[in-house]
């Protein structure tokens, strides 16, 4: 598998010690491009949850070109609305994987950000302030 360049999609970076790595060895990078439109708060969780993705090996997603883990959120309430439908991160978020220990390593992960997640359906969550 060939390493592509994911500093386009990760740069600028609020706190780069977040994301210790340059480039990520994914078929297709862009799934995990953060919109613009989030707040700086939520950027910085989705490195940080990026960062946590890279350590724990959660990286493989089975995407079509195009699609995104980082979405649009249905509420105002909801910070950060992912989805994991296909993608080895969904252990650290949707209990029908059955990776307990992963989702409260992620859970302990963003409790330090004041947040927590919360699954939606069997393919996405939400990141919500505590």
């Amino acid at each position: 598998m060939e390493m592509i360049s994911t500093r386009h999609y990760l740069m600028p970076l609020l706190r780069k010690e977040l994301i210790m790595i340059a480039e990520l060895d994914v078929e297709n990078a862009s799934t995990y491009e953060i919109p613009d439109f989030y707040s700086d708060k939520a950027k910085k969780i989705c490195e940080a949850m990026i960062t946590f993705f890279h350590k724990n090996d959660l990286f493989f997603s089975g995407y079509p070109e195009g699609d995104k883990v980082f979405l649009c959120c249905d509420n105002e309430n909801q910070l950060i609305k992912i989805s994991h439908d296909g993608g080895q991160h969904g252990d650290a978020f949707s209990y029908d994987n059955l990776q307990y220990e992963m989702i409260e390593k992620m859970d302990q992960m963003l409790e330090r950000y004041g947040v927590y997640s919360e699954q939606i359906n069997s393919y996405s969550s939400g990141i919500y302030y505590l």
